[in-house]
């Protein structure tokens, strides 16, 4: 966290440490790939729970009708396939934190399924009809408008407050462009030592021309390319134009070819979010459709 230089990203680290040492709940926002997770991991490691574990739970690839299971637990022989005893990822947190990931795509059934259980302090494993007191800190992350959802019904406002007291909303990367100098260097020493290499730096004029790319992909892209990078550089150097994000627009075959509708209507909602900022209201404008459908098109299509 110390390489992050940006102001506004300053800010946002003052915040998450000021909190970390107390139990409240922490709601991090943001883009995709903007380090919503690390900067969870950070308030995990400066907390009196860092001695414990740090679970992640990644909400949007839970099986709805597993989501007691995975989340609570379940006893022996409760269901088909229930061999044997099972901690849900509630218990394994216990003492630790819980990391909630992706909870905007969270099932509204499921929702009250998770206010019940970080109300009471307690789960009830599948098959059992004890209670079992939990012990866990709550942090959770979305990169969807969830203030909106409230707002269209599509997210409980009680669940809402019993996670946001501590928000903090993490800036896309090309709107903390000082920052991306220091995260590529970050990451060619990352992947220099992982790959074996020496001697790797970028050239001024190219860490000038990433600094001014607009990263779609965010953190997580600049890694990968990075990583990329690192592993076709020959003799202390780069090649070509490896330290060049993929999805820089260079011409391609493949990018001549004429898309579906299904694909330009994604490119088009994926454009008009990066425009907006994320804002689901705003884009839902600048497309001329509902809020209501901006979500349903962004559920279906993965975005």
């Amino acid at each position: 966290m110390q390489l992050l230089e940006s102001e506004i990203m300053q800010d946002i680290i003052r915040t998450a440490e000021k909190a970390a040492p107390t139990d409240a709940p922490v709601l991090i926002l943001g883009e995709n790939g903007t380090g919503k997770e690390v900067l969870a991991k950070h308030i995990h490691r400066m907390s009196s729970r860092s001695g414990n574990q740090f679970v992640c739970v990644d909400l949007g690839s839970l099986v709805p009708t597993l989501f007691e299971s995975e989340m609570f637990g379940h006893m022996k022989g409760s269901f088909t396939g229930a061999s044997e005893e099972r901690e849900g990822r509630f218990m394994r947190a216990r003492g630790g934190t819980l990391f909630l990931d992706e909870l905007g795509n969270l099932h509204p059934q499921q929702q009250t399924k998770l206010l019940t259980a970080i109300e009471q302090g307690e789960v009830v494993p599948v098959g059992s009809s004890t209670p079992v007191k939990t012990d866990a800190r709550i942090i959770s992350a979305t990169n969807r408008d969830i203030r909106s959802m409230v707002e269209e019904g599509m997210f409980r406002e009680d669940l809402y407050y019993r996670l946001n007291t501590i928000v903090l909303e993490l800036p896309p990367l090309r709107e903390r462009r000082e920052d991306i100098p220091r995260l590529v260097n970050h990451f060619i020493d990352i992947f220099s030592e992982k790959y074996k290499k020496k001697g790797l730096k970028p050239g001024r004029a190219r860490l000038n021309e990433l600094t001014e790319y607009h990263w779609p992909g965010n953190i997580r892209e600049l890694r990968h390319m990075v990583e990329r990078a690192v592993i076709m550089s020959e003799g202390g150097k780069f090649t070509g134009d490896s330290l060049i994000p993929a999805s820089a627009g260079r011409s391609t075959p493949r990018q001549c070819r004429i898309l579906s509708l299904e694909e330009n209507e994604k490119n088009l909602i994926r454009e008009a979010l990066r425009h907006a900022r994320g804002n689901m209201s705003l884009a839902a404008r600048i497309l001329g459709i509902s809020r209501k459908t901006l979500y349903n098109k962004t559920a279906r299509y993965g975005i």
